[in-house]
């Protein structure tokens, strides 16, 4: 003889098949961040080598890149256009955020001083090897 079931709270029940109907469309739809990938070269250079590794190590913390930017080296930091863009790109909600070689690529002295808890929080979240 089976036991009678028991009565099951209408907003316990709501819960699990919203639970079971988002994890089902996360499993059809799996949503990956887009980042977009900015590396500083110097006039000439081949920097498909370290794009293709920025690449690598996005795929390996479960995103990808979307966009490929460069700039070229020894300018500042303000008059970097391909920097200019890539933040365009992240506030207009197209990208999630860079993957740079190294935090020297984005940061000055003085506004790494001026920023210091945004650089914290960077340090935090950076994707490491």
């Amino acid at each position: 003889m089976t036991a009678p079931p028991r009565p099951v709270d209408a907003a316990h029940r709501l819960r699990g098949v919203r639970t079971a109907h988002n994890d089902h469309i996360a499993e059809l739809f799996p949503r990956h961040q887009r980042l977009v990938s900015y590396v500083i070269r110097s006039p000439g250079a081949d920097v498909s080598a370290v794009l293709s590794e920025l690449r690598t190590l996005a795929e390996g913390h479960g995103r990808y890149v979307g966009y490929d930017i460069t700039d070229e080296a020894a300018c500042s930091l303000r008059r970097r256009d391909g920097y200019a863009e890539a933040l365009d790109l992240v506030h207009r909600g197209r990208a999630h955020g860079l993957v740079v070689p190294n935090q020297a690529t984005i940061s000055e002295t003085s506004r790494v001083r001026k920023r210091g808890p945004l650089v914290r929080r960077a340090q935090r979240t950076a994707l490491r090897p």
